[in-house]
């Protein structure tokens, strides 16, 4: 299903017979990686906005924060500003993971 890309039903299926979803969410991260990428064909730039809060809003539920990071460093958009979120995002979820091995 994944390769397909068919995320809905993946994601079905992995809450169906209770397993990891975060494969799906992480697969999911990278078609929205592959959507925004520069020499990808697109013509709408609301369709990047929309690709990129979805992208954010997947990676708040992705606990693997090593994927996290790479995911932020590696997306790559036309978008400076978008590039600079992701960039902060990594950096705020870095501080996160600190602060709470620190309180433990």
């Amino acid at each position: 299903m994944l390769q397909r890309r068919k995320f809905d039903d993946a994601e079905a299926f992995a809450h169906q017979f209770q397993l990891d979803v975060e494969l799906v969410h992480k697969e999911r991260v990278k078609h929205y990686m592959e959507l925004l990428q520069p020499w990808s064909s697109r013509c709408d730039t609301s369709e990047d906005v929309l690709h990129f809060s979805n992208l954010l809003c997947l990676l708040n539920k992705i606990e693997d924060l090593e994927f996290v990071c790479e995911a932020c460093i590696k997306t790559l958009t036309t978008d400076l500003t978008k590039m600079q979120a992701l960039l902060d995002y990594a950096s705020d979820r870095l501080k996160k993971a600190n602060v709470r091995v620190r309180n433990l």
